[in-house]
């Protein structure tokens, strides 16, 4: 078979994917749309820019239009993203209300609460008060996040096994796979102790309900509900800095230094107020944040690599400096981390330079700082 035809191929059966999965999501709104839903005379579908994950969306003419959401059974646990929907509701969080599922073909119908993705409207009110009510509309939705009472049978916690398994992927698709670089002995033994230190980090915090991904790109800006929250799935029970990592220092828009502490502090005060931490936890706190911070962002560069090289997904390699430049931050920070830090400027630092995504990790994410 010549090359030309196996393209081909390849397109009509993505084709004929596609129209089955808009078969399967217009049957899905036929049979089980609440009434309030309107579905005229036919259902078109538009499929939507898709994400990091498996996932593929769809916005079906409805009134008021519903999202139509699609991916294999085996690539995405729809059950868990059901039970993390229903618990945030019932904390209050607006979380978009689920229609129908069909678990057996992966698809599902649920309410469209817009476009209005915070990192768009950050962008565009950078420098304008609206940008701080945004933010503050966010953390206060994390706080009712965090003081979820009990941790469900079912939730996952963030276990030293999980931690670990985040952080390899540095090392293996960021050192290795996307700098082509192999790490000595001496060298595998330093990232094993930063990794153990942690570790350790993690699991001495206080442990509450984490989103796991809560930054701009899964935020939506409502006219009236608070903050939409999205690509809740994979939450688990786990350290409570671990959140305001994600939303301080986004991969995708960036806060001044200045403006971090000043949230981290008032964030440990509230959780005081809440009893969630203690007087003690407090002095803590910051070098919590800290190690949390480089933890996720080991992660985020091992995840980022791996969108590029095996998912194709290259638009992601223009994050890596950002994410590098958090890591490097923390590393500062943290006098148990600092040898991490020197050991990435100083030889890994220099193989980034030859790579075209590449720009100086200091000056990284000043063009997106809103904040």
């Amino acid at each position: 078979m010549t090359k030309a035809l196996q393209c081909k191929v390849i397109r009509m059966e993505t084709l004929a994917e596609k129209s089955l999965v808009e078969k399967d999501l217009i049957d899905l709104a036929n049979q089980y749309l609440p009434d309030n839903i309107q579905l005229g005379d036919a259902i078109s579908v538009e499929p939507l820019s898709g994400d990091a994950g498996f996932r593929h969306y769809y916005r079906l003419a409805t009134e008021p239009s519903v999202l139509g959401v699609s991916a294999a059974p085996d690539r995405e646990d729809w059950v868990a993203f059901m039970r993390v929907s229903s618990l945030l509701s019932s904390l209050g969080i607006c979380v978009p209300a689920i229609y129908a599922a069909d678990l057996h073909s992966g698809t599902l119908l649920i309410e469209d609460l817009g476009d209005k993705l915070y990192q768009d409207v950050l962008i565009e009110k950078k420098g304008k008060p609206e940008v701080q009510q945004l933010y503050q509309n966010a953390i206060e939705a994390l706080h009712i996040i965090n003081c979820c009472e009990n941790r469900p049978a079912w939730l996952p916690r963030y276990s030293d096994g999980l931690l670990r398994q985040e952080m390899e992927l540095f090392p293996s698709w960021f050192v290795k796979k996307l700098l082509d670089y192999s790490v000595n002995a001496e060298e595998a033994h330093l990232i094993s102790f930063s990794f153990d230190y942690l570790v350790a980090q993690a699991l001495d915090q206080p442990k509450v309900l984490v989103h796991r991904d809560y930054h701009c790109r899964n935020l939506l800006h409502t006219d009236d509900k608070g903050p939409g929250v999205i690509d809740f799935q994979d939450a688990v029970w786990g350290p409570v800095t671990y959140d305001l990592v994600s939303i301080s220092r986004d991969c995708y828009v960036r806060w001044e230094i200045s403006q971090v502490d000043k949230v981290r502090d008032e964030f440990a005060a509230r959780l005081l107020q809440n009893k969630i931490i203690s007087e003690g936890s407090v002095a803590s706190f910051p070098n919590w944040f800290e190690c949390m911070s480089a933890q996720r962002h080991l992660k985020v560069l091992g995840i980022f690599a791996r969108l590029a090289l095996r998912d194709g997904k290259t638009d992601y390699l223009e994050n890596l400096p950002l994410a590098l430049r958090y890591l490097l931050e923390a590393c500062e920070r943290v006098s148990e981390l600092e040898p991490l830090g020197e050991w990435i400027k100083s030889t890994l630092v220099p193989r980034m330079e030859s790579q075209p995504w590449y720009i100086d990790w200091t000056e990284a994410g000043n063009e997106v700082t809103v904040w």
